[in-house]
């Protein structure tokens, strides 16, 4: 018996989608492998809406790992690594929300049935307090504006503190720049609230 003998084998369901009424010979065609049901039609949506997201979770882990470092943590107790991977992972979530309302190329729904896109007011993300802190932290000396930030401004002004400065004109940040940046944004927070507070 070989080495693949000792397993038992894996059923699986095969789905094919193509684009229609294109004749273009790199039309879009996806043959899936699925353990998921493909009974009808909308069996079917679902495990291509599956498959739609995969940049999404391959971004989450960019931010994740990348941005966040939970592969830079050098911590002794396994259990201490594993909380902070999970702090971590709230952290890149948020970072990713942040970024991916500039980014994306379509409108991305809330519970609200609101979309969030560029010019969302920052604070729909971020207290009133982050984004107030960082503007204090780029703008030393400016006043506070009277109306908020949209988060295009906030994911920029956020890399910059972290260092980036755009040179390859793309206008849309690395995430080890985004992370920077959020990182010393905490820090102010932390030094303000220990300090004298920040008046909202």
């Amino acid at each position: 018996m070989g080495y693949f003998g000792a397993y038992a084998p894996i059923t699986v369901n095969i789905l094919m989608a193509e684009e229609v009424e294109v004749d273009t010979e790199d039309r879009l065609r996806w043959i899936l492998l699925t353990s998921e049901a493909v009974d009808t039609f909308d069996d079917c949506r679902i495990v291509l809406r599956f498959y739609e997201l995969r940049w999404r979770i391959e971004e989450f882990h960019k931010a994740w790992k990348t941005g966040a470092g939970v592969e830079r943590l050098r911590l002794l107790c396994a259990g201490n690594i594993q909380r902070l991977a999970v702090i971590l992972m709230f952290v890149a979530v948020r970072l990713l929300q942040i970024r991916e309302a500039l980014v994306l190329p379509y409108r991305r729904k809330q519970k609200d049935d609101k979309a969030w896109n560029e010019k969302t007011p920052a604070n729909r993300v971020v207290s009133d307090e982050e984004w107030k802190v960082l503007w204090l932290t780029f703008y030393e000396g400016k006043p506070l504006p009277k109306k908020v930030p949209s988060l295009t401004w906030l994911l920029h002004i956020i890399a910059k503190v972290g260092g980036w400065c755009n040179s390859k004109r793309t206008g849309i940040p690395g995430w080890l720049a985004i992370w920077d940046g959020w990182a010393k944004l905490q820090d102010r927070l932390h030094t303000c609230r220990m300090t004298r507070g920040v008046e909202m």
